[in-house]
């Protein structure tokens, strides 16, 4: 079985490139533009990573990362989290 992870990014070509590198390493991908679908997703699919960008349109990376800690169908994730900030 393949990991399963959610990428999100408002950037289409940011989510193409995750799409491509994360596949190719042989993870099931799983793709959202905005942190609203993201924590949708997280809650269907259960994801085992979560990749979130952190300044999107809406609700924040920060904030979905948020929001998906105090869910009890997606609190069981790590007590930890790794985020990583990219250019404006």
């Amino acid at each position: 079985m393949e990991d399963k992870v959610l990428a999100v990014d408002d950037e289409l070509q940011m989510r193409d490139l995750l799409n491509l590198f994360l596949t190719r390493d042989g993870y099931d991908v799983l793709l959202a533009s905005n942190g609203e679908d993201a924590i949708e997703l997280a809650k269907k699919e259960n994801p085992q990573i979560i990749l979130l960008d952190i300044k999107m349109p809406g609700i924040d990376g920060i904030e979905a990362c948020r929001r998906l800690k105090a869910d009890r169908k997606t609190q069981s994730y790590p007590d930890h989290s790794d985020i990583s900030t990219r250019g404006s």
